[in-house]
């Protein structure tokens, strides 16, 4: 479900990647749940109101953790894959 998510976001969308677009993309591939999505994303987020994600102070696990991994990994570049803790880029 996942990549057919992000293959449709990317054939309608481009780089314009937004709300809307992201609510019309779920409609379309099958066992997506618009509001379950978002409510995994609001859970990521360290304060409890979704309104305050713009403050300082502010994480998000996920997103720590990919810069974390980009970081280690140098997979944030190019197109790559980590196999085995080796970054492959192509």
């Amino acid at each position: 479900m996942f990549w057919d998510y992000i293959k449709y976001v990317h054939e309608q969308c481009g780089s314009d990647l937004n709300a809307e677009c992201s609510e019309y993309a779920h409609k379309r591939v099958e066992g997506l749940d618009w509001k379950q999505t978002n409510e995994c994303v609001e859970d990521t987020w360290s304060s409890p109101n979704k309104e305050d994600w713009t403050k300082k102070g502010i994480t998000n696990d996920y997103i720590d953790r990919d810069v974390l991994y980009w970081a280690r990994y140098g997979s944030n570049l190019f197109p790559s894959v980590v196999i085995n803790n080796q970054t492959y880029r192509g």
